[in-house]
Parts: C-alpha cells; structure tokens; sequence
C-alpha cells in the first residue's frame, strides 16, 4: 500500500513538474526567435546611428526571414536614421555635391575685396572725373562740370581733332570758355555741339581751325575782351567762325558790355569774314581809315544798325557784307544798297558813303 501511494505522488509530482518546464521552453525559444525587438530597442537609440557602411548595406539590402523582424521596423528605421545624421557616402555624384560649395571660393574672396577695398562712392567719382577733364593740348587741361560748362586753360595751341567729330568732352557743352593763354582753337573742337549757347573767346588766341564751330546752331552769345585782336584772328575756312554757324540772333558783348556801338580801332586793316553776322544788337558802326576790305557777311544780319560810318580807306567790300542790314538800307540810294549788298568789287578812293 505504502509503495502505491509513493508510486501515485512521484508520478504527480512528475506531471507538475513537466508543465511549467514546457512553458518555460516556449518563453525561451521564443527570445530566441525574436531577439530583434530588444535589440532595436536597448542597441539602436533615436539619437546614435551605426557608423560603419555595412551596417546600412545590411539594413537596406538584406531581407529578414518572413515572420522574424515585426511590420513597424522599417518605419522605426527611418526614424532613427535621419537624413543630417547620415554618414558620408563614398558614392561619386554625393562627393561631386559636397565638393561644389569649396569651387567657387575664389570668386567669394574676390567678391570680399571688392567691397572691403573699393569705396563704390570713390569709384563712381573717379570714373565721374575720368570722364569730365582731360589735356587737350602740350600745355592745355579741359574740364567740363555738371551744368556743361567746358573751360579749356593753359597756355599754347590745342590738338587738332578728326573725323567729324568733336573733341573728347563730347558735344553735350552749353557753354564754352577759352581763357587768356590759349592760342589756338583747333579744327573740328565743337564740331556738332549743337546745344552750346554761350562762347567766351580770351584775347589770346590767333587762329582757329576748320569746322571748329561747324553746326554749333545754337549760339546766341559771344563775348569778346578785345575787339581788335578778336578782328586779326586767322580763320582756317567759314565753319571757323563761330557767327556763320550759328543760325540765332547774337548778343555780342565786349569787355563785359553789350557792343551797341561799334568801332572798328586804328591798326585794324580788314574786317574778316562774319565778323559781326547777326549780331543784334549792334545799333551803329564806325570803320576807320585804316580798314581796307569788308569781308564776305562781315555784318549781315544786323537787323539792329541804324547808323554806318566807312572810311575813305576802304577798297574792297566782299557778297553779302551788310545783307539783311534794313534799317540802315533805307536811308541808301540803290546803287549804294546793292553795293553794300552785294558788292565783290572796288570802291574809288574819295567816294566812301
């Protein structure tokens, strides 16, 4: 009986004991199936990433048998590999991109020079008075201002200029001063300066040279500082002149004063040509003894003269050197009027007007 009993206890202990060994088994083999969860969890965390190359190849390329790796780890992998953390790639085109931002670092350090060591005030000044002053003769500087005042100084001849074209301060001049010490104006100086008003000439200059005035339309006032010099000055041809160019009514002025009344000085033997055209306002003229010619249009246009005085020297008067002079035509007989006209002849001695 006693055998029975310990019989029926080991073989009840045995089955007790048989169950929680299996279930302990199963827990067991399934950690070992599914050791991943863990280790994703404990191995990989959000903030640290594997940092050698295999470890991606394996993530990327590899498949797990089905069953062993759960639904959400791709997903997970993605979030614990963000794009900024990755790890340089040895790919060609990923060096290629990050090697572009170092190429243009010549220009970067160009482009600072630039606006360390230039002042882009000093620059455009510079530019600005390149452009507005120059030399244009041996001894002769030029400059030209904001309101388009051109003042040329020094002393001797200017350069001659070429071509049809003006001098280097370009034709957009309104006003032109030659001061005292320049002798010569040069051919084609304001050649098609057609918006140039005013001219001031110094007693210096002896000569000005062919089309230095030619189309300067605009002209309407001239001051002169002696009206002798001004009479004995050489003209290279009729554009030289700058009252043939203009098609206004002039202002002459002498010394600063408006020349009402014009006497021509002893010592003075001819009158060139276009010397006083359509200058205005001129009311009376005297042309002493000394003076032998009147050049061609010396005074055509002188709408404003109303007295003449000729000197009994004077043997030659050239076409047109009073046309356009009415006021003093009507008191002319008509041979005297067509003389005064359009005389190219000799006048007798003795006879005068």
């Amino acid at each position: 009986m006693k055998k029975r009993i310990l019989c029926m206890l080991m073989i009840l202990c045995m089955l007790v004991s048989l169950f929680p060994v299996n279930t302990l088994a199963d827990e067991i083999l399934e950690d070992e199936l599914f050791p991943e969860d863990s280790y994703i969890e404990e191995s990989l965390p959000e903030e640290k990433l594997p940092k050698e190359e295999s470890d991606y190849l394996d993530l990327e390329m590899s498949e797990a048998p089905e069953g062993t790796i759960p639904a959400e780890e791709p997903f997970m992998a993605e979030e614990v590999l963000p794009d900024e953390d990755l790890p340089e790639q040895s790919d060609e085109p990923q060096s290629e991109e990050e090697e572009e931002p170092t190429e243009p670092t010549a220009p970067d350090e160009a482009s600072n020079i630039d606006e360390e060591d230039i002042n882009p005030d000093e620059d455009e000044a510079s530019v600005k008075a390149m452009s507005t002053s120059g030399t244009c003769g041996d001894n002769l500087i030029w400059t030209l201002d904001d309101e388009g005042t051109l003042i040329i100084s020094g002393v001797g001849d200017m350069w001659n200029y070429y071509n049809w074209s003006p001098g280097p301060w370009g034709t957009e001049v309104n006003s032109v001063v030659i001061e005292n010490g320049v002798t010569r104006i040069s051919a084609y100086a304001f050649y098609d300066c057609r918006s140039l008003t005013r001219l001031m000439i110094g007693s210096s200059v002896t000569s000005i040279g062919a089309y230095a005035f030619y189309h300067c339309t605009a002209i309407n006032e001239l001051y002169l500082e002696n009206l002798a010099l001004w009479l004995n000055v050489d003209l290279d041809n009729y554009a030289s002149s700058p009252l043939q160019a203009t098609s206004q009514q002039v202002t002459l002025y002498i010394n600063g004063n408006v020349a009402h009344d014009v006497v021509i000085p002893s010592g003075v033997d001819s009158i060139p040509d276009y010397a006083f055209r359509n200058c205005v306002n001129i009311q009376s003229v005297e042309i002493g003894s000394t003076v032998t010619s009147i050049g061609s249009g010396a005074f055509n246009g002188c709408t404003g003269m109303t007295s003449l005085e000729i000197g009994r020297g004077v043997t030659t008067v050239a076409e047109r050197a009073f046309d356009g002079c009415t006021a003093i035509n009507k008191g002319l007989s008509r041979n005297k009027r067509a003389i005064l006209n359009w005389a190219d002849d000799v006048i007798p001695l003795g006879k005068g007007f």
